[in-house]
């Protein structure tokens, strides 16, 4: 059984996330701690409770450094910056904190020090850690350090176009990677639901969607 989930950079905004819960089979979505290397924006941090409140489970999502300051001295500095944000939103330590690397192959050495030293800080702040990336990088990182928990993207289908729910439910070890907890499939969606039974559709963009083993891939 998988369940499904979705990511949005920008906050959707309390209502739209309450209808997005009530009429589609979304389980999870992903959470920005912020404000973060690559991601300035804070609109998620404060939404916890709220979208609790309406049934979400999480995916917490550090965006760290991508090309630059790929060190182990920084590494350390952005683990401990998550487990703070994470502590901030009000995660409980033991939370999973997924570090988001953007890059595609060959994954290199500064980028796998930057990685080992954000794992362990994250272990040592008290949370756990995870990892978002390529699934032809997966290997790399969990030689590197198998610790984390693996969200990792696959893309299958053309970004862009509206999707409708109900969502994929496919297991995330179709992503190639058999030890995936959740696969990212698709990106830069457009998605298109009926808040209430003859009312206009209401289309947000843009939305990745995942699915994960996990009702909650917050919860180690």
């Amino acid at each position: 059984m998988a369940f499904p989930g979705m990511d949005c950079s920008t906050y959707p905004g309390d209502a739209r996330m309450q209808e997005l819960k009530r009429q589609t089979n979304l389980a999870w979505t992903g959470f920005y701690l912020a404000p973060a290397p690559n991601h300035p924006d804070t609109d998620w941090m404060d939404r916890r409770a709220v979208l609790a409140a309406q049934g979400w489970g999480f995916a917490p999502t550090y965006l760290g450094h991508q090309q630059q300051h790929l060190t182990n001295a920084q590494g350390k500095v952005d683990g401990a910056d998550a487990a703070q944000l994470a502590h901030a939103a009000h995660f409980e330590p033991g939370t999973v904190v997924y570090l988001d690397v953007e890059q595609g192959p060959p994954l290199g050495d500064p980028m796998k020090t930057y990685y080992a030293s954000w794992v362990q800080s994250v272990v040592d702040a008290g949370y756990t850690p995870g990892i978002y990336c390529s699934f032809l990088n997966v290997a790399d990182f969990i030689a590197t350090d198998h610790r984390p928990k693996v969200w990792t993207w696959r893309l299958i289908l053309p970004e862009g176009d509206a999707v409708n729910p109900p969502y994929r439910t496919d297991s995330p070890s179709g992503s190639s990677y058999a030890g995936a907890r959740m696969w990212q499939y698709v990106q830069n969606m457009k998605t298109v639901f009926a808040p209430a039974a003859g009312a206009p559709p209401i289309t947000m963009h843009p939305i990745d969607f995942s699915t994960s083993s996990v009702s909650d891939p917050s919860v180690p």
